[in-house]
């Protein structure tokens, strides 16, 4: 018991000695009058390269208000590395207010470091913000209250990328949350040979890609295990031109091992196409082991009359490999089809399918507990294997749905396979891959979101800025359907 005591004392006075060797430091636009100060906050420092020369593991440098450009600050790197007791922490003092203009942000070959609160702004040629790298291992890395746009590309450069080797994927257990990346990219925010990343409550809007002849993602994930998407939102996709569109597009590798991704209560919104090949809300392919639980697809439409699909399940890069995908609790909406299975899921359970052209087409193993209503052409077509005949339900009493992300209506309430709703439920948030009991409305930031999405200077644009410019992003979605928001009004229409 002594021994116990004594090594508790020793650990103690090791983690007072650790908080108490880690320094804060504060830098800013002007720095103290025009010049390098002392990373004081009343003589901070001018330059990030300035700045990190001075930061030992563990510490903060804080960001005062203003927008940060020129010498010394074209690339933010080399930040050292923290303990997951004292995270290396770069924060701004007041959220939204500190803007890296031109300047990127590049995490390779350390952990526990926290990017809390920046604005960053990237033009052609450049990705705003990079985690990991093929030959540096990078972990535990942590981007919170952050948003990213991208005002042009010149390549197949995203906005925001994490990135590991393609065999050992040494970029792991990363993570996004609370953040909203937009602008014109071929891939907004990407995620390339990683494991363990986790994004939770991200927003990202597709401005355009013009260029690509291949497939263009809001959020594109490509041989990353172990993955997870929480209460992502994607919406407003309009390329302008004719590439492919994917809201959240899902790749996996052209042979096994599986990839294994969970995408949990998650919305694509609006996602549009012009090409002949259409669009897709969310779409699987390669030997990926996904679950889509309580995800949302509505409106897919490809503006001069070709189809689309909510979800879907192709074949890897003309390989011939098959995904195992399940679909579960989810709601797709739109023209085109609710449902494309090429070349097939292996399960689709409790799924609202509606206003569609086709609702099901191409192979589904089991198909169990679903509705479906309006359809233009046909319930189904293809090679599916029906669950019991007592809850397949092919033709269904209609009715409109009050609200995009709650059931509400007697005909879908508590009839799903495992006695929950047929079609999605997004209330509350996921966390680690679990439904909790805290609220997910109203949305983080959503504020700073509204800024950003409807700024003339940064490309406003959707049907958010067009038809509803003085909803809160918590009423946009909620009042999509046409039902007054249960949440109430926002500040941002108080203000108003």
């Amino acid at each position: 018991m002594r021994l116990m005591k004594q090594m508790l004392f020793a650990l103690l006075i090791g983690l007072v000695s650790t908080a108490a060797q880690a320094a804060t430091y504060y830098i800013s636009p002007g720095g103290d009058g025009g010049k390098e100060g002392k990373g004081t906050n009343v003589s901070p420092f001018m330059t990030f390269a300035n700045a990190i020369s001075h930061m030992k593991g563990g510490d903060t440098l804080v960001l005062l208000d203003g927008t940060y450009t020129g010498n010394g600050n074209g690339n933010v790197s080399g930040i050292p590395a923290g303990t997951a007791l004292s995270p290396t922490v770069i924060q701004a003092k007041n959220r939204h207010a500190a803007v890296l203009d031109s300047i990127t942000v590049t995490i390779a070959g350390a952990d526990y470091i926290t990017i809390d609160g920046l604005k960053l702004k990237a033009g052609a040629g450049a990705t705003a913000l990079t985690i990991g790298a093929s030959d540096k291992a990078t972990a535990h890395i942590t981007v919170k209250n952050t948003g990213v746009y991208k005002s042009a590309h010149s390549g197949a450069e995203p906005a925001v990328q994490l990135i590991g080797d393609t065999a050992t994927r040494n970029t792991t257990h990363c993570l996004l949350e609370d953040c909203w990346f937009y602008g014109r990219a071929k891939n907004i925010l990407e995620v390339r040979y990683t494991q363990g990343t986790t994004l939770r409550r991200c927003v990202v809007r597709h401005d355009g890609g013009e260029g690509h002849r291949l497939a263009i993602s809001s959020i594109y994930t490509h041989r990353s295990t172990d993955g997870i998407l929480e209460n992502c939102i994607v919406l407003d996709t309009d390329p302008k031109q004719k590439p492919r569109v994917k809201g959240i597009f899902i790749q996996g590798p052209t042979s096994e091992p599986y990839d294994t991704v969970q995408v949990l209560g998650c919305i694509a919104l609006d996602t549009y196409s012009e090409s002949s090949t259409a669009s897709r809300g969310m779409e699987v392919t390669g030997d990926t082991g996904a679950v889509l639980t309580n995800c949302i697809v509505w409106k897919t439409p490809r503006r001069d009359g070709g189809y689309s699909a909510g979800f879907s399940v192709a074949k890897g890069e003309g390989k011939g490999v098959t995904p195992k995908v399940t679909l579960s609790h989810c709601t797709s909406k739109g023209w085109g089809f609710g449902v494309l299975g090429d070349p097939h899921f292996d399960a689709v359970q409790s799924t609202l399918i509606m206003n569609t052209y086709h609702h099901v087409l191409g192979g589904i193993h089991l198909m169990e507990y679903c509705y479906m209503m309006n359809s233009e052409s046909g319930e189904y077509e293809g090679n599916i294997t029906q669950g019991p005949s007592n809850a397949w339900k092919a033709t269904a009493t209609q009715f409109v749905p009050k609200y995009i992300a709650r059931i509400d209506d007697a005909a879908v309430k508590g009839t799903g396979h495992d006695g929950g709703d047929r079609g999605a439920n997004i209330v509350y948030r996921y966390v680690d891959g679990k439904l909790t009991g805290d609220l997910l409305w109203p949305w983080p930031n959503e504020e700073f979101i509204k800024a950003d999405f409807h700024n003339l200077a940064e490309g406003a644009r959707g049907k958010w800025y067009e038809n509803q410019p003085r909803q809160s992003f918590t009423q946009y979605i909620w009042e999509y359907a046409g039902s007054p928001s249960p949440w109430g009004s926002s500040r941002e229409d108080k203000k108003e």
